[in-house]
């Protein structure tokens, strides 16, 4: 759930800052606002993060002043901040409750064998991997300590290694930056920041959000979360294959 508040929540914020008339936009903020709040609740650190990075991007393209108003109202409000957030946050500083500091430490070092055994699983069967979805039958000969936890890499990029070999996890990180780029090209090309580059800003949030949250998570399994991000990916390409519109030719 917070990787999917995380992703759909970006293009809300991409449409508020491109889109023009006060009635749309003041829809669009309320949806992100909504997806912040919400995401929130979900306690979820690496969902956080990947909100955090999509909402840095998209600020970042549309008006660095932006980011930088964000981030000095973001400093001076910390005291806003949830106290349940910041104790999420805190935990791994062992700074609060014993039991919350255990369960945090649990959940962190939990994925760092996990990431250790998929690094050594993928260094053993770099070319073709061990097989799509063979991971958790696998991962009890590289750790003893993974436990139910080891039915996930809790990271994308490790996963598609482990699985699928060296290769393949350097095909679908080309693809994310080939996304990326043409996508960034695309959003700075087009003139009409309403008509033409609100779903380019959209989709670069929702594309930060997943590139940052595959490192925490196995997102690009399930369809569920990850398939609106590749409807939006296929709307961007045809726009990029388009061309120019006929409102650049109108005087």
């Amino acid at each position: 759930m917070g990787a999917f508040l995380a992703y759909y929540g970006m293009p809300f914020l991409g449409l508020f800052l491109a889109t023009k008339g006060f009635g749309r936009r003041a829809l669009y903020l309320a949806g992100f606002l909504v997806t912040v709040r919400a995401t929130l609740f979900t306690f979820s650190r690496g969902a956080w993060l990947a909100f955090a990075a999509g909402s840095t991007l998209v600020l970042l393209l549309h008006n660095p002043l932006y980011l930088a108003g964000a981030t000095g109202l973001a400093v001076i409000s910390q005291e806003t901040v949830p106290g349940s957030v910041r104790k999420r946050l805190g935990q791994n500083e062992g700074i609060y409750d014993e039991s919350l500091t255990v369960r945090a430490d649990t959940s962190v070092n939990t994925r760092f064998v996990l990431w250790r055994a998929g690094a050594k699983m993928s260094l053993d069967y770099p070319l073709m991997g061990v097989g799509l979805g063979r991971f958790p039958q696998l991962i009890g000969q590289y750790t003893e300590t993974a436990g139910k936890e080891g039915r996930d890499a809790h990271n994308a990029y490790l996963l598609v290694a482990a699985e699928l070999g060296i290769p393949a996890a350097i095909v679908m990180v080309s693809m994310l930056l080939w996304l990326g780029a043409t996508t960034s090209v695309l959003y700075f090309r087009r003139r009409h920041a309403h008509k033409e580059r609100g779903l380019p800003l959209a989709f670069l949030g929702c594309w930060a959000a997943v590139v940052a949250s595959c490192v925490f998570g196995s997102r690009f399994s399930d369809e569920t979360v990850i398939g609106y991000f590749w409807i939006l990916a296929a709307l961007v390409i045809v726009l990029h294959h388009l061309g120019r519109t006929s409102l650049d030719a109108s005087p």
